[in-house]
């Protein structure tokens, strides 16, 4: 029935009509909940690549103070 809210736009479940499928809803805060999920699995892959790249840094940094003022213990 056209301009009625029907049971699976309220589910969010599509329909299979002649073959196609209506694209399924989604809540706005499902949205926001996948979309908190993969900002932190961003973060956390950048965390990683921040702490690679410092403790490579910290270790020529190092290296580079013992050369010039030797080792201070």
């Amino acid at each position: 029935m056209p301009g009625t809210v029907t049971q699976e736009v309220l589910t969010g479940h599509g329909r299979q009509e002649g073959g196609k499928r209506e694209m399924a809803f989604v809540s706005e805060s499902e949205m926001l909940f996948y979309g908190g999920l993969a900002a932190m699995a961003v973060s956390a892959v950048l965390a990683a690549a921040g702490a690679g790249v410092f403790m490579w840094t910290g270790r020529r940094l190092r290296a580079r103070l013992e050369e010039e003022y030797g080792r201070l213990c």
